[in-house]
């Protein structure tokens, strides 16, 4: 399989391109150990695709020349919003990967009242994680990550939709899902009565993933997988 990353697009030029990113460099002379001649494609968030070739690698870049250049925006059955309540740190970063590899369109982290871990800011390893799996899983676009929103103004912002709720009497099996959809998955203990209610009277239906009750990060890579699969 043909390496693929993402790069600045202010770093693709005409048929050449240089790469300069310190990480990158990294990875690809040390750990991927490039030499000149081999192939790789770059990506610059657009949904094209430039199928390269290394041409000179020193100490503070690598420079190579693009020889074709394929246009293949990603294309997943739904847009989706994934607007996940937090979780603990490795549960809600492999549901960030998962949904990337799965299409996921947005994420948008969302503090609600049961949720153990509060944040404010977006970490920088988010945008990491997103990149990597877009990378492996063949996206050509990156998901947008939006910034933390508590429920309330979450339902406000991103409503109409479904969220996901153990205790719903319909399935997502038997909703009909528009092509763009805010998906709401709750924390550890699940939404409260509450906020269920405030979410229908925001136009998002409570649907359930069947009969098991399952952990968060569980729900939210099974309702992706049956939304976009």
């Amino acid at each position: 399989m043909t390496n693929r990353f993402f790069i600045s697009a202010e770093t693709i030029t005409e048929n050449k391109f240089y790469i300069s990113d310190r990480t990158l460099l990294h990875q690809m002379t040390r750990v991927l150990r490039f030499k000149p001649g081999e192939r790789l494609e770059l990506l610059d968030n657009s949904g094209k695709i430039y199928v390269s070739e290394v041409i000179d690698i020193n100490k503070k870049e690598i420079k190579g020349k693009i020889i074709e250049v394929i246009d293949q925006p990603d294309a997943p059955k739904h847009k989706i919003n994934l607007c996940l309540a937090l979780l603990k740190r490795d549960n809600f970063e492999l549901v960030m990967q998962k949904a990337t590899e799965l299409g996921v369109s947005e994420i948008t982290p969302v503090i609600s009242a049961r949720c153990i871990k509060k944040i404010n800011n977006i970490p920088e390893r988010w945008q990491k994680i997103v990149q990597e799996a877009s990378e492996q899983s063949g996206r050509t676009k990156l998901p947008k990550i939006n910034e933390v929103v508590d429920f309330k103004k979450a339902l406000t912002k991103y409503s109409t939709g479904i969220i996901c709720y153990a205790a719903a009497k319909r399935s997502i099996r038997e909703t009909d899902l528009p092509e763009k959809i805010n998906l709401y998955i709750g924390p550890e203990g699940d939404f409260t009565d509450g906020e269920i209610e405030m979410a229908r009277k925001n136009k998002i239906e409570p649907v359930n993933l069947g009969s098991n009750v399952l952990r968060a990060e569980t729900a939210a890579i099974a309702a992706m997988s049956l939304i976009n699969l």
